[in-house]
């Protein structure tokens, strides 16, 4: 009767492990799903306001075609507003971007570090 009470109480320690394992593996999956909707999120901004400045820009070259002065100006200045909005949307990207991986590789280190730390526990 011991044995077989020792048996199911080692299947049992088995399968808690197996169970710890996955819980570990599903934390590491969700991390990743959350950065990846995440990122979704910001390549969306960035196309959208990216196109924003794309027609700015479109629209001061437009300008430059007109047969007067000022309104070659206007359109010269348009024209420079959109492309400052477009450097500026793919640095602000890029940046976003970076910052996004970085505490992506973060937050992974840190799940690594905490099941490091219950295994030496156990």
């Amino acid at each position: 009767m011991n044995d077989n009470i020792e048996t199911k109480l080692n299947e049992l320690l088995k399968m808690k492990d197996e169970l710890d394992a996955l819980k570990s593996q599903r934390t590491q999956q969700e991390a990743v799903d959350d950065f990846q909707k995440k990122q979704k999120t910001l390549k969306l901004y960035y196309y959208l306001w990216m196109t924003v400045c794309v027609f700015i820009l479109l629209a001061g070259i437009g300008g430059l075609e007109n047969n007067s002065e000022a309104y070659k100006l206007n359109g010269l200045f348009i024209a420079l507003v959109g492309l400052n909005g477009v450097l500026l949307m793919k640095l602000w990207y890029f940046i976003k971007l970076s910052n996004l991986y970085v505490l992506q590789e973060l937050k992974q280190l840190r799940l690594q570090l905490a099941n490091q730390t219950a295994a030496k526990n156990q």
